[in-house]
């Protein structure tokens, strides 16, 4: 089961079965293991594969941010890692104009830059949201504008923090050499 889900992920760079077990423990091992040449739409296929369970489809969704979105990356470089997400929504989108609480994201944030919520698969239990600070005030129509459907910003404004909350998940933040791990 998981050497089947790694041979195929090791041959092509995805894995399409819908052995969930075999992918739960992918995800697991993803988080200590360093798959050599992993593509980005190895994760957006899991969590876009409406046979997987939401609780591994949104880990999926988990990986791919930790694994392949870091500082730096612009919101069109986003938009190309992101291709074809069928997990996000507009609706689930986000614009922050305040933080406080458990926000993994630096207070000194706004009011120059923009701060966004991504809750995936927000129904049911255990839901994970991503929070992304982007340089530039961006309006949400802006912003999902331009990470889901690719449209260029006045800028190429970039991503400036990252943060994870969720009950299945670190509440964290990603940093350059900072990668969180799934619990």
């Amino acid at each position: 089961m998981y050497d089947d889900a790694w041979e195929e992920w090791k041959n092509r760079g995805t894995y399409t079965g819908s052995n969930a077990k075999g992918v739960d423990l992918l995800i697991t091992a993803s988080s200590t293991v360093v798959f050599p040449d992993e593509k980005s739409d190895y994760w957006v296929k899991l969590a876009n594969n409406v046979n997987l369970p939401i609780s591994k489809r949104r880990k999926s969704v988990f990986c791919l941010f930790r694994r392949h979105i870091k500082p730096g990356l612009s919101c069109l470089q986003l938009s190309k890692l992101l291709s074809e997400a069928k997990w996000l929504d507009e609706k689930d989108v986000v614009r922050l104009t305040l933080l406080f609480g458990q926000i993994p994201i630096s207070d000194n944030t706004l009011p120059d830059n923009s701060v966004f919520q991504m809750f995936t698969f927000p129904e049911g239990e255990n839901i994970l949201v991503i929070y992304l600070a982007i340089e530039d005030g961006m309006r949400k129509t802006e912003f999902c504008d331009a990470v889901m459907y690719g449209k260029k910003f006045k800028s190429d404004a970039k991503i400036i923090e990252i943060g994870f909350s969720g009950s299945d998940f670190l509440v964290d933040k990603v940093e350059e050499n900072n990668t969180p791990e799934i619990k």
